[in-house]
C-alpha cells in the first residue's frame, strides 16, 4: 500500500522490554490501518528466535517466551482497543524460512508448552480475535490442518473463542483443514469455496462445524465493534512521528562503552563512515515491509544535532547487492564492436528455453520494474565482453529476485538460480592478465517481485582508503569516528534465511582498518538477528545495536549518540561468539524434509547457561550513561504449597549517576535439584524503572505457580517439584546482583 509510519521492527520493541510502549505502538498501527481502509492487523508475530539465521526473526520479540508473551499480549490489546482485529501468528513453531512451505517440525510436547506456545496463549488470554496458522508441518501434520494444535490445544484447552485464519495459500485439503479447526481460508476460496460445499453435502464436514466457524468470525468482529462501525475507507494517514522516534530511542542497546566514549562531547570534527549512515534500513523485507513516510537518515540527523561540528562522511564499504553499478563503457557486445553494451536475449519462459522472443543491445544488465512494468514468467540472457582493466581482485555483487547466474571468462562466478525473494550475492574474481573477458549473465523471473542489479568494486579498495583517511583526520584531533555497519535494506526477509553466521566481510575490513587508526571508534549496527562480533569487538571502545529502528531511527540514534537521550534498551536475544555455540547446531535447517528440535527447552540463554558457554553479550544486557544499584532483596512466600505457590519479592533500585535514565531489573528462577533437565535459570518477571539522578524506589513483583513449574509430558500438565528454588535479580541473564532461596513443600 501507500506510505505509512514505519515504526521500529518488532525485534526493536523486544529490545525496549516495555509492554506499555508496545501497546501504544500497536494502537497507532491500528489507527493507520483504519486510515488505510483496513479493519484487521496481521500481528503480532510471536515465534521464538530459535537461531540467528531466521529471515523473519526481526518480526518477533526475541528468544524468551515470557518476554514474547508480555509484549505480544499488549500488542493485541493495543490493536483491538482501536476497534481493529489482531491476528497472532504463526501458529506454530514457524522458526525458519528455509523450506517453510514443506518442512516438518518435530518438537516435544514439553518444548511446545514451555517455549513455543506461551506467547500464543497470552494473546488468547488478552482476547485476540484471530490466530494465524503457519505453513510448516508440526509433528507430521500441516499446521493448517493440525487438529491437536487448532482444536485440542487452542480451542479446547485454552478456550479460544475467536477464529483461525490460514497463512496465505497454506491449505492442502478441504476436509482435513475444516475438521482440524481451520475457520477462514486466505486469500482465495480454493479449498473453502465450492469444495467445502461439496464436503458438507457429502457429510464429510458437519453443518454444525460450519456454523461454529461462522459464529467465531462474526463474534470476533462484534467483539471489537467492526460490525457496528461504518466500513473503514482509505483516507489521509495520521502520522505518528513522535511515537516512532520514542519507540526507536527505547530500543537502542548500548552494548559497550569503555572510557565513556559515548555520549559525544560536542566534537570539533566527527568522521562518519559506513553505507547505512546515509540511509539506515527501517525494517526487513517481505510482507511486513512498510513504505515509510520518510527515510531514516542518521547523517542528516547528526548534522542537525551537531551544528558546530565538522562532519566528514565516506561510505567506506558497499552493502551486499549495493556495489556501484558497472558503467556501459565497460561492456561490449562483441570484441570488434565499436559501441558499448551487451546483447540481450529475452525468452517467454523462466528456463531460457527455445528461441528468444526478442533480442536487443542494452547498455548494461539491469531490471528494476515499476509495479506497472512488472512481468512474470520470463528469462533473459545478457552476453558480450567486460573490460577488467587492471590486475587484482574484483568484487562483484548482485541483487536478484528470482534466479541469477553470472559467468566471467567462461567461469561461473555467482549461481543463485533457484527461485528466491530479493537477495544479495557477492563473489571475487582475481585477474592476473587485464583486458576484455567474456561475460554472460542469466536472469529468470517467476512470479511476484522482481529485481536485478549488478555492481562491482575494482581493485585497490578506494572506498576503504577514503574512510580510513577520514577516520585518521578525526584521530589527529583526538575525536571519534562513527562506523555504521551491519545489514542493509531487505538483507533479512520473509522467504529466506541468512546464509551463514558471519559478519559482512567488507564491513569487517572497514571496522578493523578504521579502528587501527582511531582508538575512539564507535560502531553502530543494523540487523534483525544477532551478529558475530568476535572479529573486531576488542578493537573498539563503543558499540550500539540499533536493529531496524524505523523511519525515525536516525533521529533517535542522533539523540542517543549526543546524550540528549539516555539508552535503556536490553538484548532480547543472546549474541553468540560463534555458530558452534548454538543449541540448534546440527538441527538446522533440517534433513530430508524434517527439522528436529532436539534442543528441547534449551534455546538461547537457557542453553548457554546450562553448558556454561560465554556469549559475546548475554540476553538482557544493555548499558546506560548512568549507573544503577540494586539492594535489599526481600522475598515473601505467601503460599508455600507447591500446588498453588504465590511468591512476592521486593528490592530497592537507585540511580547512582548524574543523568536521568531507565533500568530493567530482571527476575530469574531456577530449581536447585530438578527431577529432569531444566535450565539453570529462566526469566520469570521484569519491569522498566525510570529514575532521576539520585532517585531511589522500591520495586515489588509477584511470581505465580508458572514461575516454578515445568510441563510434565506424562500428566500432560504443569508440575512443580517440592524443594529449593533460587530467585535472582539482575540487569541481564549473566549479571545477577541479588539472590535468595525459597523452599516449596
Amino acid at each position: 500500500g501507500g506510505p505509512h509510519t514505519a515504526f521500529p521492527a518488532a525485534i526493536n520493541l523486544g529490545a525496549s522490554w516495555n509492554p506499555a510502549l508496545v501497546r501504544e505502538v500497536a494502537a497507532a498501527i491500528a489507527d493507520e490501518a483504519k486510515d488505510a481502509g483496513k479493519n484487521m492487523v496481521l500481528g503480532p508475530c510471536v515465534n521464538i528466535a530459535r537461531h540467528p539465521f531466521g529471515g523473519r526473526n526481526f518480526e518477533s520479540f526475541g528468544e524468551d517466551p515470557l518476554l514474547n508473551a508480555s509484549l505480544g499480549e499488549e500488542y493485541v490489546r493495543g490493536v483491538q482497543g482501536q476497534g481493529v482485529l489482531a491476528s497472532v501468528k504463526h501458529f506454530a513453531v514457524n522458526d525458519q524460512e528455509i523450506e517453510r512451505d514443506t518442512i516438518d517440525t518435530i518438537v516435544s510436547r514439553r518444548a511446545l508448552f514451555e517455549l513455543h506456545l506461551p506467547a500464543f496463549q497470552a494473546a488468547v488470554d488478552a482476547g485476540c480475535g484471530s490466530v494465524m496458522s503457519s505453513y510448516n508441518k508440526v509433528n507430521g501434520h500441516w499446521a493448517s490442518e493440525n487438529h491437536e494444535l487448532l482444536t485440542n490445544i487452542l480451542k479446547k484447552r485454552w478456550g479460544f473463542r475467536g477464529f483461525v485464519v490460514s497463512d496465505w495459500e497454506s491449505l492442502h485439503d478441504t476436509v482435513r483443514a475444516a475438521n482440524a479447526g481451520m475457520d477462514l481460508e486466505m486469500p482465495y476460496g480454493r479449498f473453502f469455496g465450492p469444495k467445502l460445499e461439496t464436503a458438507i453435502a457429502e457429510g464429510k464436514v458437519s453443518s454444525s462445524l460450519l456454523n461454529d466457524k461462522v459464529r467465531r468470525i462474526l463474534s470476533s468482529a462484534l467483539s471489537v465493534g467492526i460490525l457496528d462501525a461504518p466500513e473503514p475507507k482509505a483516507g489521509p494517514i495520521t502520522e505518528h512521528r513522535d511515537l516512532a522516534r520514542r519507540a526507536a530511542a527505547e530500543s537502542l542497546v548500548l552494548l559497550k562503552n569503555e572510557g565513556a566514549t559515548l555520549p559525544l562531547d560536542k566534537p570539533k570534527i566527527l568522521a562518519v563512515v559506513g553505507p547505512n549512515a546515509l540511509s539506515m534500513p527501517t525494517g526487513g523485507g517481505g510482507s511486513s515491509k512498510v513504505v515509510a513516510l520518510r527515510d531514516s537518515e542518521p547523517l542528516k540527523a547528526l548534522t542537525e544535532a551537531l551544528p558546530f561540528t565538522r562532519i566528514l562522511f565516506e561510505p567506506g564499504a558497499p552493502l551486499a547487492g549495493e556495489f556501484p553499478e558497472l558503467e556501459p563503457r565497460f561492456f561490449k557486445p562483441s570484441l570488434g564492436a565499436a559501441s558499448s553494451g551487451l546483447r540481450a536475449e529475452y525468452f517467454d519462459n523462466a528456463e531460457l528455453a527455445g528461441p528468444a522472443s526478442r533480442t536487443s543491445i542494452e547498455a548494461s544488465p539491469r531490471y528494476t520494474p515499476t509495479k506497472q512494468e512488472l512481468r512474470e514468467n520470463f528469462s533473459v540472457r545478457w552476453s558480450g565482453f567486460v573490460h577488467l582493466e587492471a590486475a587484482g581482485t574484483y568484487r562483484f555483487s548482485t541483487l536478484s529476485d528470482d534466479g541469477l547466474r553470472l559467468f566471467i571468462d567462461g567461469k561461473p562466478v555467482i549461481d543463485h538460480w533457484a527461485g528466491h525473494s530479493a537477495a544479495g550475492d557477492e563473489a571475487e574474481v582475481k585477474v592476473k592478465n587485464p583486458g576484455w573477458k567474456s561475460f554472460r549473465l542469466e536472469y529468470a523471473q517467476g512470479s511476484g517481485g522482481a529485481v536485478l542489479r549488478l555492481g562491482w568494486e575494482m581493485p585497490g579498495e578506494p572506498l576503504l582508503k577514503a574512510a580510513v583517511k577520514a577516520a585518521l583526520a578525526a584521530a589527529r584531533e583526538k575525536e571519534p569516528v562513527l562506523v555504521f555497519a551491519g545489514l542493509g535494506q531487505d538483507a533479512e526477509s520473509e522467504g529466506r534465511d541468512l546464509p551463514a553466521y558471519r559478519f559482512p566481510s567488507r564491513q569487517l575490513s572497514l571496522i578493523r582498518a578504521v579502528a587501527a587508526v582511531n582508538p575512539r571508534t564507535v560502531v553502530v549496527l543494523n540487523s534483525g538477528n544477532p551478529l558475530p562480533l568476535e572479529g573486531w569487538i576488542r578493537q573498539v571502545p563503543a558499540v550500539v545495536m540499533a536493529w531496524y529502528p524505523g523511519q525515525e531511527g536516525g533521529f533517535a540514534l542522533a539523540d542517543m549518540l549526543t546524550g540528549r537521550m539516555n539508552p535503556s534498551g536490553k538484548l532480547p536475544v543472546s549474541f553468540l561468539k560463534r555458530w558452534e555455540d548454538s543449541s540448534v547446531l546440527g538441527n538446522y535447517p533440517g534433513k530430508d524434509g524434517k527439522v528436529t528440535y532436539e534442543e528441547g527447552v534449551f534455546v538461547g540463554y537457557r542453553h548457554l547457561d546450562a553448558k556454561k558457554i560465554a556469549p559475546t553479550f548475554p540476553f538482557g544486557h544493555g548499558l546506560s550513561y548512568t549507573h544503577f544499584s540494586l539492594a535489599d532483596l526481600r522475598i515473601k512466600v505467601d503460599q508455600a504449597s507447591r500446588d498453588q505457590p504465590f511468591v512476592s519479592l521486593s528490592f530497592r533500585i537507585k540511580n547512582e549517576g548524574n543523568r536521568a535514565g531507565a533500568e530493567v531489573p530482571q527476575v530469574y528462577v531456577g530449581e536447585a535439584s530438578p527431577s529432569l533437565p531444566r535450565p539453570p535459570r529462566e526469566l520469570r518477571a521484569f519491569t522498566r524503572v525510570q529514575l532521576d539522578p539520585g532517585q531511589e524506589t522500591t520495586v515489588t513483583l509477584a511470581l505465580d505457580a508458572k514461575a516454578f513449574a515445568y510441563f510434565n509430558e506424562t500428566s500432560d500438565d504443569w508440575r512443580i517439584n517440592p524443594g529449593s528454588f533460587e530467585i535472582a535479580v539482575g540487569t541481564s541473564s549473566r549479571n545477577l546482583l541479588l539472590s535468595d532461596t525459597i523452599v516449596l513443600r
